[in-house]
């Protein structure tokens, strides 16, 4: 179920004003990316960051539009007993006062998806996240973050997806 709901928070943010999506690459002002399996990953497309609350942490991109073959990434932090503030958050950590919460799709331009995800609620072994939040103002957060996201049936893992050297500084919208 919370696979669900995670990857259902993943959707393509659009620029308030215009129709057009926001695209956000290193080397700018905002970027999301990071090394899937070893190779380099810009989930730039519509790149952004949301918090209901000041108890919770979204991160989103893509590397494209929906109607082509693309990726999306989701890095979350929730229902945390204290405010979202800098420091490392890791999965895993017994009365850790928070939860966290990633989700990686790969999504084929038919609909298709394969759908990894890494959870402390994950009955599965091999999922294990941190994120590192540097900074995070009322419109801004930026951080690093890493580990491995699995797909799993019932308690056996059947495929992993090692997420390196990711990195993030993208607009709170």
């Amino acid at each position: 179920m919370a696979l669900a709901a995670g990857i259902s928070l993943i959707a393509c943010k659009k620029d308030k004003d215009k129709d057009t999506p926001v695209v956000s690459t290193p080397g700018t002002t905002a970027y999301l990316t990071a090394k899937v399996n070893g190779q380099a990953t810009n989930f730039g497309y519509g790149a952004s960051a949301h918090q209901n609350d000041a108890h919770s942490l979204s991160v989103t991109g893509a590397t494209g539009a929906q109607g082509t073959d693309y990726a999306a990434l989701q890095l979350a932090i929730y229902n945390s007993a204290e405010k979202i503030q800098p420091q490392t958050y890791t999965m895993d950590l017994p009365a850790s006062g928070y939860s966290v919460l990633v989700t990686y799709s790969e999504i084929k331009a038919d609909g298709a998806q394969t759908n990894y995800s890494a959870s402390e609620m994950s009955a599965a072994p091999g999922d294990a996240f941190v994120i590192k939040v540097d900074e995070l103002r009322s419109d801004w957060v930026s951080g690093s973050f890493g580990g491995t996201v699995v797909i799993q049936s019932g308690m056996t893992t059947i495929a992993t997806a090692d997420i390196t050297e990711g990195r993030f500084a993208v607009p709170i919208r």
